[in-house]
């Protein structure tokens, strides 16, 4: 089984949305059984938000099941999943990052994803190193 890493906020994150959604579905299941749906669209309805609603769950589960936390620190000389990055640009802009897995990314939180095209350019790029990205020059300055 493949493990996904993600931190432990996101997967307290992910935890809490599967809890909500199984208790909302518990809830929905009992109101069911005591009320009656008024028309055959009614129940139609019911029935899709009921199966997003078991997709998500089931989703979830299975992302909880494979999910490791991944370290807030990760020592390595070269950009990997979890690496913390500081790079300079040629006019001196500075970017700070961090790259993470595809369900934590954030790029306005400096969150990659390294299936994105900024973390497959910075996977194993090492400090000092040189890249380019949509035509702008940056060095790592830092790995942490």
């Amino acid at each position: 089984m493949n493990k996904i890493s993600l931190s432990q906020p996101k997967i307290k994150e992910l935890r809490s949305e599967y809890e909500k959604l199984m208790k909302e579905l518990v809830e929905k299941n009992t109101n069911e059984q005591t009320d009656l749906l008024e028309s055959f669209r009614d129940a139609a309805s019911y029935d899709a938000s009921v199966s997003l609603q078991q997709s998500r769950i089931n989703m979830l589960r299975k992302i909880l099941d494979k999910a490791k936390i991944l370290p807030e620190f990760i020592k390595s000389e070269k950009i990997v999943l979890g690496s913390r990055f500081k790079a300079r640009a040629a006019g001196n802009q500075i970017i700070h990052g961090r790259i993470v897995h595809p369900l934590e990314a954030d790029p306005v939180k400096g969150l990659y994803s390294i299936e994105s095209p900024y973390g497959m350019v910075l996977s194993g790029k090492r400090a000092g190193e040189w890249f380019k990205f949509n035509g702008v020059p940056f060095r790592i300055k830092v790995i942490y």
